[in-house]
């Protein structure tokens, strides 16, 4: 214990020379540092492209006009393939008094009323279930399904099956709104054409982004209470994270180290390690001038990533990990971690009505040199696509375009502020923290396209496995892959639509 207080006090003095560098020469705490890209800026925190639109005004997004036409579709069917995961993220049956559940139902009256439209999804099927609905109707030529939204690997994997519409030939859709992704154009947009995209209609994404819980009351005892400094000062990076997570005690005194104690940091052995290449600022495949993707994931900072993230999770008696997708907010609740991996939903579910003095913290830097902070969003969240074979282009592109844009201005701001920012979060600080955090997500090409073994995902299997020699899993594994992502750009360049829209 003596050693372990000592590191303490130590901490705590680095972290108060870090907040006194980031206030020098009299002046505040620097601005949270710019992230880029910027993905999905209409999901839930507002969008830089929006000047005049604040992010917590509700008033102020209702106001923004989306440019659609009039129309009276005269009681049509607008119908959704939906899948069950997911399903609350995009639809409600009736009011329930929830906030959330009551704007997702008061969109889709809204919807239903402005176009003279009927709204209905269908779900009960898992995402393997409504990929065979896709391709079956597809297949047979009909206009069963005018959205196409569930599990974004899954999608990924379904281009090549050539059931999708190009997303750019679907007049209404305008990817330059706050409604949609910004990666959307930037990194999901392959030589001029789209199969993909992610927008505010669904809750999923912002459910699904992965971040840190940390235990301020935990803090507080070895010392830590200024983490809000050093992340806005840009400081954060995984040295610090790394000192900071020195912890460990063995609560029991059983000598045993195991689940009964106390750590600095807690993970997922299911995924939480594939986390650390977007953290630390790479991608799988990046875009090219000319429109196509260079595969970039293998290189010397892969490799240092590896070992870093190897060591942080086998070598350290502070960290500790298991098979269980929720053990990072478990070991919160319990106040068993001092940091916990999981995901923003994990505010809303596990921790809403939790005791716990708890803070919303992005992860951390390679170094200061990196631009902003990064997270990425774990594969459980949807897409939307348009299936190949619908009878009436403009009809789909204005409920599609309508169903993101008040999703931006009704249901994102509910869930934003009102059950996350009042409910999950606990203090102000932890807000701004949650903006940066959002701000900061990454959506990769060959991670929405590149299967279930993606390399995005070989972190894990090389780390689990017990060793961090990434070189000779990327020689065993990257022909296979290469041969899959091939499909994927054979099946975006031959693309030939239905010879004109309909």
């Amino acid at each position: 214990m003596k050693g372990m207080k000592a590191t303490c006090i130590t901490l705590a003095a680095l972290l108060i020379v870090l907040s006194l560098c980031a206030c020098s020469n009299g002046t505040a705490l620097q601005e949270p540092v710019e992230t880029e890209p910027k993905t999905e800026p209409a999901d839930v925190s507002g969008s830089a492209e929006t000047e005049d639109v604040p992010k917590d005004s509700l008033e102020a997004r209702l106001s923004v006009e989306d440019g659609l036409p009039d129309a009276d579709y005269d009681g049509r069917a607008f119908h959704i393939l939906g899948y069950d995961f997911t399903l609350s993220s995009i639809w409600t049956d009736e009011l329930n008094g929830d906030v959330v559940n009551d704007a997702l139902f008061n969109r889709q009256t809204k919807i239903n009323d402005r176009f003279n439209v009927v709204l209905s999804v269908s779900g009960g099927q898992d995402y393997s279930g409504t990929s065979a609905a896709a391709k079956n109707s597809v297949t047979a030529g009909d206009d069963e399904f005018q959205l196409y939204c569930s599990h974004v690997v899954q999608m990924g994997i379904d281009v090549t099956s050539n059931i999708y519409r190009n997303l750019y030939e679907i007049p209404h859709l305008d990817f330059s709104r706050p409604w949609w992704s910004s990666e959307v154009e930037k990194n999901l947009t392959y030589r001029g054409r789209a199969f993909l995209a992610v927008g505010d209609f669904d809750l999923s994404a912002p459910h699904s982004t992965k971040c840190l819980f940390y235990d301020k009351g935990l803090a507080a005892e070895y010392g830590l209470d200024d983490i809000y400094s050093v992340v806005k000062s840009g400081e954060w990076t995984k040295d610090i994270f790394y000192t900071v997570t020195s912890v460990y005690e063995d609560l029991n005194g059983d000598g045993l180290r195991d689940e009964n104690d106390r750590y600095g940091f807690s993970l997922d052995q299911n995924g939480d390690a594939n986390i650390w290449i977007y953290v630390f600022g790479k991608k799988v495949l990046e875009p090219q001038e000319d429109g196509s993707f260079a595969n970039t994931y293998y290189d010397e900072k892969l490799v240092s990533i590896v070992e870093w993230a190897y060591d942080l999770q086998f070598n350290r008696p502070s960290t500790y990990s298991a098979a269980s997708w929720s053990i990072g907010v478990d070991m919160i609740t319990e106040q068993k971690t001092l940091i916990g991996m999981g995901g923003v939903r994990h505010a809303l579910t596990y921790l809403r009505d939790s005791e716990i003095d708890y803070a919303i913290i992005p992860f951390p830097k390679w170094d200061v040199q990196q631009e902003g902070y990064y997270t990425y969003v774990d594969g459980s969240h949807d897409t939307q696509g348009v299936l190949l074979t619908i009878r009436d282009a403009d009809f789909v592109g204005t409920i599609t375009e309508a169903l993101n844009a008040e999703g931006w201005k009704m249901v994102s701001p509910a869930y934003y502020d009102n059950a996350l920012k009042y409910k999950g979060a606990r203090d102000e600080q932890s807000i701004e923290m949650l903006d940066i955090l959002l701000d900061g997500r990454i959506f990769d090409f060959g991670y929405v396209y590149g299967g279930f073994e993606t390399p995005a995902s070989w972190l894990r299997r090389v780390i689990n496995g017990g060793s961090a020699d990434i070189a000779s899993y990327v020689k065993r594994n990257e022909k296979v892959w290469n041969k899959t992502m091939d499909k994927v750009y054979k099946a975006f360049d031959e693309y030939e639509g239905t010879g004109g829209l309909a």
